[in-house]
């Protein structure tokens, strides 16, 4: 399985004093040579941590590495006086994997999937014209999901199955709970896997809850972002990329 550390709380981190300080490339450079396969961001519309800048940066960093860099975002988010829109945004990076999310434009953080009512013609038509700047297309999606069919005839290419429930299921240490969001997550990554798709996990996931949901199956990827930088603060930098290295390796 290979590790994309999302990188949007350092940029946050950063606009909080403004200036580059901490300074995402930096800390892009670091993680690559510490051995992680590639970076992630997820720029948004009001650019409260990634912005359009730094994607063209990192998409450099990894380029110039033989990297992956994974940019996430809402393919129907449009241009305003700070934000290019994410089709132009993904036009002018051309990151290797381009992640879709429903995410609406003000809420926090991604909080869940596609629906099946979600996957229409005018995202099919989103799809074709993204692909021709990006080398992959993954959609995100809640554990449980099925209807594979449908993504493979958009050219969809891989999948990220939203784990923030089953990491709340941990937290709560409700053994029910937990089987219940495993069976759900296998049970979408067996059904991607029949159609030849890739399957990305992501969201909320640490140290902890990786022990246990990677005995799913073999995931292509997992994406981490907020816990790794807490980690970082706890271990440093090399001891967090170390032990989630260990942990997905």
């Amino acid at each position: 399985m290979n590790l994309s550390i999302n990188l949007n709380k350092i940029s946050l981190l950063r606009n909080s004093r403004g200036g580059d300080y901490p300074s995402v490339s930096e800390f892009a450079e670091l993680l690559l040579d510490l051995g992680v396969d590639g970076i992630t961001l997820h720029p948004r519309p009001d650019l409260r941590h990634a912005t359009p800048s730094d994607c063209i940066l990192i998409r450099n960093i990894c380029h110039k590495r033989g990297k992956e860099f994974n940019m996430e975002g809402n393919p129907y988010c449009y241009e305003n006086k700070v934000y290019p829109g994410f089709i132009k945004l993904v036009d002018s990076v051309k990151p290797t994997q381009t992640t879709l999310v429903p995410d609406d434009e003000y809420q926090i953080t991604s909080d869940h999937g596609y629906s099946v009512d979600q996957l229409t013609s005018s995202l099919e038509e989103i799809i074709h014209r993204l692909k021709l700047s990006t080398k992959r297309i993954s959609l995100f999606i809640d554990a449980g999901f099925e209807e594979f069919e449908l993504i493979k005839h958009k050219s969809v290419d891989c999948v990220e199955i939203y784990t923030g429930p089953f990491a709340n299921a941990v937290i709560s240490k409700n053994d029910l709970s937990i089987e219940n969001e495993l069976f759900k997550i296998k049970k979408t990554y067996l059904a991607a896997k029949l159609y030849d798709l890739r399957v990305h996990i992501g969201h909320d996931l640490n140290l902890d809850n990786l022990k246990i949901v990677k005995q799913v199956g073999d995931f292509d990827e997992a994406s981490i972002g907020h816990a790794f930088v807490v980690d970082c603060i706890r271990y440093g930098i090399e001891g967090a990329t170390e032990k989630y290295l260990k942990e997905i390796k």
